[in-house]
């Protein structure tokens, strides 16, 4: 049994893209380029952070529909089966990543100037959260690794797989399910936030609370929850909600809050996350389920993108490093604001991330993608 969700391949280009040209502006700003980050609220609001956002909800969307559909076809889910799909999807090229940036990358890249360095001190316990697949523990004071932070999310998502194929498997109202992760994952860092103001932790509680409080905010299953629920709709075939959703002015008032609020930088003091959860939910489900869609996205170039788009994700952020490192040897008396620096920076930043995503899906990714695909009752295209 094969499922076809059109369009989803370009928006995950364009949820890679938006980090990869964050992260772009960030690295030159710590290495002392003139740049822009500053200078938007993009960037300093929305940027990369909503383009995992938008990762977050596709996958909640694909996943959740994916189980619900061997549940029905086969009466029950493999669970194991669901594993392997899942590390032979995401392990090949995040471990080969860790490799390079804990064994090779400080070989080449000595004096590199960004966020918490790799010392010998935190060696151990900085790699052992990537190793465990669980990167986003860096939040919490661990300490991450240049070139590797991006891989936090990662984590988020595969703490996400390991509970929810057992939740579908095992509950018959997801709907609840769903909902109560939604509301109770949205809800619990600021309760975190007023426990900690009202109340007197002392010793190992406010140790723990203190953490939970750094941790929580990368811990956005809730998103992942929000679309689920839409493929919940969809599979469970609720009409007069789809409708509402399928509605054209529906439609039109999502994409230009979700896609013109996140280039603008549109943000608010509480539920920033769930609030574009909630609209990006709404366009993945008209993009990928309505016939009457109105953003019309799917063509091959941003099929072929999405596709390689997890290897962008993966791998830019040690090429936008080499990159800027070649640069400072290269442009020695150029000034820190020249054109041709800026253009050097971002087409070989961007040429090279897409070329070894290219070489990566297709000769080594798709390795393992076949392998996987002998995992799956229900496959996706």
């Amino acid at each position: 049994m094969k499922v076809h969700f059109p369009g989803l391949n370009a928006l995950r280009f364009i949820g890679a893209f938006s980090v990869v040209f964050c992260h772009i502006e960030l690295s030159k700003k710590e290495f002392g380029y003139s740049h822009i980050y500053d200078s938007f609220d993009f960037f300093r609001y929305t940027s990369g952070h909503l383009g995992v956002v938008l990762f977050y909800v596709l996958s909640g969307f694909l996943i959740t529909y994916l189980l619900l559909a061997e549940k029905q076809t086969f009466q029950k889910i493999s669970i194991f089966d669901f594993y392997v799909r899942r590390a032979l999807r995401i392990w090949p090229i995040y471990y080969l990543l860790i490799g390079f940036v804990f064994f090779i990358l400080p070989q080449i890249l000595t004096d590199y100037p960004g966020r918490l360095p790799i010392t010998a001190d935190n060696f151990l316990s900085v790699f052992a959260i990537y190793f465990l697949l669980v990167p986003n523990l860096a939040v919490i004071g661990i300490g991450g690794a240049g070139g590797a932070f991006q891989l936090g999310t990662i984590g988020t998502e595969e703490q996400f797989y390991w509970g929810w194929p057992w939740l579908v498997s095992s509950t018959k109202h997801i709907f609840w399910v769903l909902c109560f992760v939604f509301v109770s994952i949205s809800l619990l860092p600021h309760f975190v936030d007023y426990s900690l103001a009202h109340f007197n932790f002392q010793g190992p509680l406010l140790y723990f609370v203190t953490k939970l409080k750094l941790f929580l905010p990368v811990f956005q299953i809730n998103c992942m929850a929000m679309g689920g629920l839409m493929s919940y709709f969809v599979f469970t075939k609720q009409k007069k909600i789809l409708s509402a959703f399928y509605h054209p002015s529906v439609q039109f008032l999502c994409i230009m809050l979700g896609f013109g609020g996140w280039l603008f930088g549109m943000h608010f003091k509480y539920f920033t996350d769930e609030v574009y959860a909630v609209l990006f939910a709404t366009v993945i489900l008209n993009v990928a389920t309505n016939p009457k869609n109105i953003f019309k996205i799917e063509n091959p170039i941003t099929n072929y993108l999405g596709k390689v788009s997890y290897g962008l994700y993966v791998f830019h952020w040690v090429i936008v490093l080499l990159v800027l490192a070649l640069g400072k040897k290269i442009f020695t008396d150029v000034a820190e604001n020249s054109l041709i620096i800026h253009m050097f920076v971002y087409l070989l930043s961007v040429g090279l991330t897409l070329a070894v995503s290219h070489v990566s899906y297709t000769y080594y990714e798709s390795y393992f993608l076949k392998m996987k695909d002998k995992f799956a009752k229900i496959h996706s295209s």
